[in-house]
């Protein structure tokens, strides 16, 4: 696995944007200050934003394809609840062959969009014992 230094991984994330912008002209403007990371089980929340543009991971340059079930692996930008929103339905894990590098790679790509705010969700269970 290799492994990036976090200069490579901005700049790579920075080139990632403009070339979506590039493909997809209706994102030229777009803005969102809120990034959602949508986990298991959250599938229902990324078929509710009015999606502008919905790509899967593995068309944006350096973006690791989720392989977890339940993460759909793609990047949708639109708007949520009246917010302008960048989401990613399914995260990239460590666990999956992912540097942790690659695995943080959609906050850099978030970052660029210009989201200032990061919402990260889990699937998450408690032991009946605690």
């Amino acid at each position: 696995m290799k492994m990036e230094s976090p200069n490579d991984l901005y700049n790579n994330a920075k080139t990632a944007v403009r070339i979506l912008k590039s493909d997809n002209h209706v994102l030229g403007d777009f803005n969102p200050k809120v990034m959602l990371v949508l986990g298991s089980g959250c599938g229902d929340v990324a078929d509710n934003v009015e999606a502008t543009v919905r790509v899967d991971y593995g068309e944006i340059m350096g973006m690791p394809s989720s392989t977890v079930k339940g993460h759909a692996g793609k990047f949708i930008a639109g708007n949520y609840g009246g917010k302008d929103v960048v989401a990613f339905s399914g995260r990239n894990h460590f666990y999956e062959g992912n540097s942790a590098q690659q695995a943080s790679y959609m906050i850099y790509v978030a970052h660029h969009f210009g989201a200032k705010v990061a919402i990260m969700t889990a699937a998450a269970g408690i032991a009946p014992d605690y």
